[in-house]
Formats: structure tokens, C-alpha cells, sequence
């Protein structure tokens, strides 16, 4: 999916969806439409939402042990049909991807440049984080409530934040030897909008509109 389209999808559907104040056909009918399209994504999207419902849950829980029962489910089903619109969307594309697409809406250099440095700066600390996951495995670290597993987690941590200020400062000088202009330029080719994106645009907006007249 073009990336522009996919960010203007999820902003137009998320907003639409977290405004709503009732269940309405308007929350289901662009997602179905998406998943038709997106099927062969639908397995990697239900594991995703099932690890994600596990915060849900407890939002859920908390309203429901107050009495608003309504309020719960109208929260369960909105983020649920929000974050699986997200995931379909955006499926098998990096965070990078939201930067190519705010690039491709026009959006101030600036932004673009911050969002996409952040997204690969978090890679980077993923990454470092792995590494020393499996480094402490490999040494027999097992994490308890102890003093030693305290130490060793706060050295990480404390590591990790210098690590980030020395690749951002790499980066920096790097950007100035290249004579960065806010512009980012990948080797990856965009794909045009197919006529299905549009249609399923078309599909939100109507949706919207029928959920506002009052007519879903």
C-alpha cells in the first residue's frame, strides 16, 4: 500500500472512529473493506492485536468494575477496529514508511526528518537491547528481585542512554559531512495508489459522513 495513502487512511479512520460515541456500521465498514484487500495479512494482524489486547483488557477490566458497562465495550470495540486498520495498513513496512509517507503528503522537511531519525534510533536501541538480552543469557543471568539484577538492569540502561548520545552525535557530524538538506531520498520505489486505496478512501469518508447524518 502507498504509504501517503496509508497515513491519511489511518488519520481519517482513527479520528472518525475514537469520536464516535455509540457502535455504528461506520466502525466496520471500511475495515472490511480492508481486509478483503489486505487478507493475506490477516493472520500476522490477529497475533499483533492479540498481544495488544492485553492492555486493552485492563482498561476494559477498570470500566467495567466501575459499572460502565457500555463505556467498555464501546472502548474494546474502538481500539480494536482502530489498531486493526493500523496493522493492515501499515503491514510489513518499518516505521520508516510513515516518514516516506509525510514526505509524499508535502508535510515541512523538519517533521518528516524528526519522525524518521526517531523510527530508526528506536531500531538502533532495539537492537542493542537484544543484543544484550541474549548476551545475559548466555552468561546465565536470570532476572529476580535482587540487588544484583538491579545493578546489572540500571548499567544497561545507563549504557544504552550513553550508547544514544554517541550515535546521535555520529549522526550529526554525518549529516553535516553530507550536507543534509531536510530531504530524505531511499533506494526503495513508492507505489502509485491503486484504485482499490482510492476506493477504500471513499469507503471512509462515506462512512463518516453517513455516521454524522445520523444514517448508521
Amino acid at each position: 500500500m502507498n504509504p501517503a495513502v496509508a497515513l491519511v487512511l489511518v488519520v481519517v479512520y482513527g479520528v472518525s472512529v475514537a469520536l464516535m460515541q455509540h457502535l455504528s456500521l461506520a466502525m466496520v465498514l471500511p475495515l472490511v473493506w480492508l481486509g478483503v484487500q489486505q487478507r493475506h495479512a490477516l493472520g500476522r494482524m490477529f497475533k499483533t492485536l492479540a498481544l495488544v489486547n492485553v492492555l486493552v483488557a485492563v482498561v476494559v477490566i477498570s470500566l467495567v468494575l466501575q459499572g460502565a458497562h457500555a463505556w467498555a465495550i464501546l472502548v474494546a470495540v474502538r481500539s480494536n477496529c482502530v489498531i486493526a486498520f493500523a496493522l493492515l495498513c501499515f503491514d510489513q513496512k518499518d516505521a520508516s514508511a510513515i516518514a516516506r509517507g509525510m514526505q509524499q503528503l508535502r508535510l515541512p522537511h523538519v517533521l518528516v526528518s524528526m519522525v524518521f531519525f526517531t523510527a530508526k534510533f528506536i531500531e538502533l536501541l532495539r537492537r542493542e537491547f537484544v543484543q544484550f538480552k541474549n548476551t545475559a543469557k548466555v552468561r546465565g543471568f536470570v532476572p529476580k528481585t535482587t540487588l544484583l539484577t538491579y545493578r546489572t538492569v540500571a548499567g544497561f540502561v545507563g549504557m544504552l542512554i550513553i550508547k544514544a548520545f554517541e550515535r546521535a552525535g555520529q549522526l550529526q557530524h554525518t549529516m553535516k559531512v553530507r550536507q543534509f538538506q531536510g530531504c530524505i531520498y531511499t533506494l526503495e520505489a513508492t507505489p502509485r495508489p491503486t484504485l482499490g486505496e482510492w476506493g477504500l478512501l471513499g469507503v471512509s469518508v462515506v462512512s463518516v459522513g453517513l455516521y454524522v447524518g445520523g444514517w448508521l
